[in-house]
């Protein structure tokens, strides 16, 4: 058994392409095997894939039809013959110790998931950390095989990687981190994020689907009770923060739309299963907006507290009236 699994899913990132493999194959921990997944990329990387094959037996190749790269990951996990497993986007790059170090606290901690994005420190419990981004987290190959709920959503182009870490999390508390390497992400311009700042009925469906997607998996699996905070932090941070609330103001429809599609759910399917306590160590944003009413009473509350001076006004009288 190799003691890790590179998983590279490949779609039209030929520019970077190169760049991702080398950083792979230079890796101090040499017992890898790095399974590069075309997804039926148009562009020119399986000539690129093709070159680097003849140069190192450790890379496996893969190619498909076009079913995105939530499709390209799951194929991954299946044909993975490493102990632990990393998901390596193909335009990014890592540092040489990247996997090593990973690897070695696995390994002490006796770990099912190794967070590795510095995001996350001070944070190393499934109930504090509702998602990690893809590079975000290091796996145990068995961990995943023997759960097979746990897979990236098909049908969801957006947020497919918080929802896998989210499910992950639910399944263990063998948690640990590794701060002490590198791994560069390339911001090119086409990220997630990106496209759904400037498209906002792309990120309406997005969300929606997740909702879909989480109603549906906390039901078969019976954790509304016991799983709903974790549940609200996923929804604050993946979809208020990530999608939602910094939405430019003009998209005045969307927005709504996005203000009663998150309030809705939560009232319906998370409120009642908080605890008060549980409640407050929401965030201050997220917290105001569910205590809101209407769009329009959480629109202006938060373009009034949003100018500095009001809200240092709004601060202190919030200080006097604790004491």
């Amino acid at each position: 058994m190799k003691k890790v699994t590179i998983v590279i899913p490949v779609y039209n990132t030929e520019k970077y392409l190169s760049d991702c493999l080398a950083s792979a194959l230079v890796q101090t921990l040499k017992d890898i095997e790095i399974l590069v997944i075309n997804d039926g990329s148009p562009d020119n990387s399986d000539k690129i894939v093709q070159k680097f094959l003849s140069d190192d037996k450790r890379i496996i190749y893969i190619k498909q039809e076009n079913q995105g790269v939530s499709a390209a990951r799951n194929k991954g996990i299946e044909l993975a013959q490493g102990e632990y497993i990393f998901f390596f986007d193909s335009d990014d790059i890592m540092a040489e110790n990247f996997i090593e170090e990973l690897y070695k606290t696995a390994k002490n901690e006796n770990s099912d998931i190794v967070f590795t994005d510095k995001r996350n420190i001070g944070e190393n419990t499934a109930e504090q950390v509702a998602a990690v981004i893809t590079y975000g987290g290091f796996y145990r190959t068995e961990f995943l095989k023997s759960r097979p709920e746990i897979r990236f959503p098909s049908g969801i182009k957006y947020g497919e990687d918080g929802l896998f870490s989210h499910i992950a999390l639910d399944a263990t508390d063998k948690i640990s981190r590794s701060f002490n390497s590198w791994y560069f992400y390339r911001l090119n311009g086409t990220q997630a994020t990106n496209n759904l700042k400037h498209n906002p009925e792309l990120a309406l469906t997005s969300a929606h689907k997740q909702f879909e997607f989480l109603k549906n998996f906390y039901e078969k699996n019976n954790l509304f009770r016991t799983k709903s905070l974790h549940l609200a932090r996923y929804i604050q941070a993946e979809v208020f923060y990530a999608a939602f609330y910094y939405m430019p103001r003009r998209h005045f429809n969307a927005r709504r739309k996005f203000f009663y599609m998150i309030l809705n759910f939560f009232n319906i399917y998370v409120r009642q299963n908080l605890t008060q306590e549980d409640f407050e160590t929401l965030g201050y944003h997220f917290k105001r907006m569910l205590k809101c009413k209407s769009f329009i009473e959480f629109e202006l509350k938060d373009i009034l507290l949003s100018t500095p001076f009001i809200h240092k006004l709004f601060m202190k009288y919030k200080s006097f009236k604790r004491s």
